[in-house]
């Protein structure tokens, strides 16, 4: 994850801290509201639920678990694949939960909720919007998402052109 002020290995052994500990939040809020209506519970989960929020909690719900879950298959899966899968699950979480948080009315003032769910949403642009970026992996450059981003290169570029690349600038 994209962690400002720290080195590669420590934001991303901080992303899969930051992932486990909301694996969990996730659970106890479920088991949360399992305990105070259960009826509710198997109405929301079963998409049934009268309430507009439900369903993009549920949604958001399930793309954690099914995050959680391809964490563990990581190395099977390939890095490409990873980041794809990783990514597009990543955009529904955020778009389910913000959506999710807004509906509910109630356990939080309406423009505090509005400025996290912002803050929420800046952060998972910059994420994603950095992922498009190249990523060096020992000797070997993989470009993930949009390949076709590449820098301008030239001779006296911050990148300069590899043999056989064109100079897009001319």
């Amino acid at each position: 994850g994209y962690l400002p002020g720290l080195s590669a290995y420590r934001g991303r052994r901080v992303h899969h801290w930051t992932g486990g500990a909301l694996v969990v939040a996730v659970v106890v809020h479920v088991a949360g509201l399992w305990i105070t209506s259960p009826p509710d519970m198997i109405d929301a989960l079963l998409f049934a639920s009268p309430t507009p929020f439900s369903p993009f909690g549920v949604i958001a719900m399930w793309a954690i678990f099914a995050v959680a879950l391809l964490a563990l298959l990581r190395r099977r899966l390939g890095l490409r694949t990873w980041r794809i899968v990783h990514m597009s699950l990543a955009v529904v979480i955020v778009a389910g939960s913000v959506v999710h948080a807004m509906l509910v009315e109630g356990p939080m003032e309406t423009v505090s909720k509005a400025a996290l769910c912002a803050l929420v949403l800046a952060a998972a642009v910059k994420v994603i919007d950095s992922a498009g970026e190249a990523v060096d992996v020992g000797i070997q450059r993989i470009e993930f998402l949009r390949p076709s981003r590449r820098r301008n290169c030239d001779a006296f570029a911050a990148r300069p052109c590899r043999p056989g690349e064109p100079d897009v600038r001319k």
